[in-house]
C-alpha cells in the first residue's frame, strides 16, 4: 500500500528533503547532472543544510526557507529545490529571489568580485510562459538589449522532470535521466524498476524505504491520536447534551413538583392535579403525606 501514496514519492518536498539530504545520494545526482550538461565541476560536498534558512537584510525583507543549500569544496554554492506543484511565476521569483540572497549573503568582507558562485537547481513541472520547454532549461543574467551575458555568478535551472514522460526507457541512457525518472515515478515498484541493479540508486531506495517507513508510522501515530482526541471531544460534547438533557429532565420535575405541592396547599384534587402537573396520582398522593 505504501507505494500508491503520494506524498512519499520524491516529487513531495518533504521526502525528496530526507532522501537527497544524504551526501552520496546528492553527490551521484549531482554528478550526473553536470555530466549530462557536459560541464567539467568537481562535485566534491563540503556541507549539506536541509530546511536552510536565509535571514533577511531587513525587517521589510522577506526570509527565505530552501530544501537543500550544498557547498562545495571549491566554496560554490547550490540549492536545490523541489516544486511538486505546476511551476508558475510565484515560483520563478522565489527562485530568483532565493539564489539572489544567497549570492549577497556571502561574507561581507570580501569583495563583491570575489564572492562565491551560486548555482540554482529547480525541479519543475509545467512550461512556464512557454519559454522553459527543454529538460534542462538555463538562466544567466543577461544584457536586455543585446542579449550579451554579463556574468555567471548567479546561473538557475529549471529542470522539467514531468519531461521524462516523453522519452523511450533505454537501460543505457544518461543517468540523469534515470534519477528524473526515480523522481517522477507514481510508486515505490516503478523507482526499483529504474534503481534495479544500480548499487548508489538501490542505496536511494533504501532512504526512501526508511521515510515510508518513518512517515506512514507517525502518521498512523497521529492518525490514532487524532481519533482519540476526537473521541474524547465527541465524549466531552455528548457529555455535554447529557447533561444538559439530565439538568432539563431534573428542572422539569422539579418545576412540576413545586407546582403541585402549591396546588395541594390550595386544595385541588388529585386528578385534576395530576392533568395540569402530569404528575401522576400515586406521586401526588405521596406529595401529600
Amino acid at each position: 500500500m505504501l507505494a500508491t501514496v503520494q506524498k512519499d514519492m520524491l516529487t513531495n518536498d518533504l521526502t525528496f528533503k530526507y532522501v537527497f539530504s544524504k551526501n552520496k545520494v546528492l553527490e551521484d545526482f549531482l554528478k550526473s547532472f553536470f555530466e549530462y550538461m557536459k560541464i567539467d565541476i568537481n562535485i566534491l560536498i563540503k556541507d549539506i543544510i536541509p530546511e536552510s534558512y536565509i535571514y533577511a537584510n531587513n525587517k521589510r525583507y522577506k526570509s527565505f526557507f530552501g530544501d537543500l543549500v550544498v557547498t562545495l569544496s571549491d566554496t560554490k554554492t547550490l540549492s536545490i529545490e523541489m516544486y511538486s506543484n505546476k511551476f508558475n511565476k510565484e515560483n520563478y521569483n522565489k527562485s530568483l529571489a532565493y539564489a539572489c540572497r544567497l549570492y549577497s549573503n556571502q561574507d561581507v568582507k570580501k569583495k563583491y568580485k570575489d564572492f562565491s558562485q551560486v548555482i540554482s537547481l529547480n525541479l519543475v513541472e509545467g512550461n512556464y510562459k512557454k519559454i522553459n520547454n527543454q529538460l534542462v532549461n538555463t538562466y544567466l543574467c543577461k544584457n536586455k538589449d543585446n542579449n550579451q551575458e554579463i556574468d555567471d555568478n548567479i546561473i538557475i535551472y529549471l529542470i522539467r522532470y514531468d519531461l521524462v514522460d516523453k522519452i523511450i526507457y533505454n537501460k543505457d541512457e544518461a543517468r540523469f535521466i534515470t534519477y528524473l525518472r526515480i523522481i517522477r515515478s507514481r510508486s515505490v515498484e516503478e523507482m526499483n524498476k529504474y534503481a534495479k541493479g544500480d548499487k548508489k540508486m538501490e542505496e536511494l531506495m533504501e532512504y526512501v524505504r526508511k521515510w515510508n517507513e518513518k512517515s506512514n508510522r507517525e502518521g498512523f501515530i497521529r492518525f490514532k491520536n487524532e481519533i482519540k482526541e476526537e473521541g474524547v471531544k465527541e465524549g466531552r460534547k455528548e457529555g455535554r447534551k447529557e447533561g444538559l438533557r439530565k439538568g432539563k429532565e431534573e428542572g422539569v420535575k422539579e418545576a412540576q413538583i413545586n407546582t403541585a405541592q402549591q396546588l395541594i396547599m390550595y386544595g385541588f384534587n388529585e386528578e385534576l392535579i395530576s392533568k395540569i402537573t402530569g404528575l401522576s396520582k400515586d406521586k401526588i398522593a405521596k406529595l401529600k403525606k
